[in-house]
């Protein structure tokens, strides 16, 4: 098991309002998966990520990460945000490089083409920021992930702000990156067809505050996209996606 959510509940708190972000979420992942959990905007999603990623602290629970409790941020788990965060005045080959370690430095060269070569975008390497695309500059910032030699990749929808033909390759792309590197994925998304595409399991988490209310592994039998069994799937995932509306947020 390579990360484990146990117990997790959580609150935002300000002098206005409180928000129930969170209740009861116990989910454990195992090593080589590709976690899609989808649930409707406002469920908890990316505070579940930013958990894993030692960004947040849950209020009550813990989250463990190949059986040690998660304090803070590390190496040892890669993020990609919605946005690609390069920096403008760095190339391409010098955005991915801000993300090794002193460690290898005498690898750096042969990293970053593995990298970009993995992600699609051999010979970019002097390309600037500002002559990408929104899917290779998203690209750049899973290869930037990929150098980081981290076993698990947390991905809070990367690809949401893009066009939806640009989206559906970059999924398909995903997958190749993923059998490719070996990586462990969580992938955050609000898009039931994305988490069926990209997923060999989906987690589904219920309207504020958010519960685990479905759980499919699809990693012996993964159904074809546009499929019967495919769209049979995404009907029950969004029949209960829309059981009950987002309960109101209580004041203080």
């Amino acid at each position: 098991m390579i990360l484990e959510f146990r117990g997790i509940d959580h609150r935002y708190r300000s002098k206005e309002s409180e928000i129930h972000a969170l209740s009861g979420i116990d989910l454990k992942v195992s090593e080589g998966e590709f976690l899609c959990i989808v649930g409707s905007s406002g469920c908890g999603k990316t505070s579940l990520l930013h958990m894993a990623a030692g960004l947040l602290q849950p209020e009550s629970g813990e989250v463990l990460f190949r059986g040690k409790t998660i304090t803070g941020p590390g190496r040892d788990r890669a993020v990609v945000f919605q946005e690609s965060t390069l920096m403008p005045w760095l190339n391409v080959e010098e955005n991915i490089l801000l993300a090794m370690d002193s460690s290898q430095k005498n690898d750096q060269k042969e990293a970053v083409a593995n990298a970009l070569e993995t992600v699609g975008l051999r010979g970019f390497d002097h390309a600037m920021p500002h002559e990408l695309s929104g899917g290779m500059k998203q690209k750049v910032s899973i290869a930037r992930s990929l150098v980081m030699n981290s076993p698990i990749l947390l991905m809070d929808e990367p690809f949401s702000s893009l066009d939806e033909q640009t989206r559906a390759r970059l999924n398909r792309e995903m997958i190749t990156i993923w059998e490719k590197s070996q990586k462990t994925v969580i992938f955050i998304t609000h898009s039931i067809r994305e988490a069926l595409t990209l997923g060999s399991r989906v987690v589904l988490l219920s309207v504020r505050p958010g519960k685990v209310i479905g759980d499919w592994d699809l990693s012996r039998e993964k159904p074809s996209v546009d499929s019967i069994p495919f769209n049979t799937l995404a009907q029950k995932i969004r029949g209960s996606m829309g059981l009950c509306c987002p309960p109101k947020e209580h004041t203080t």
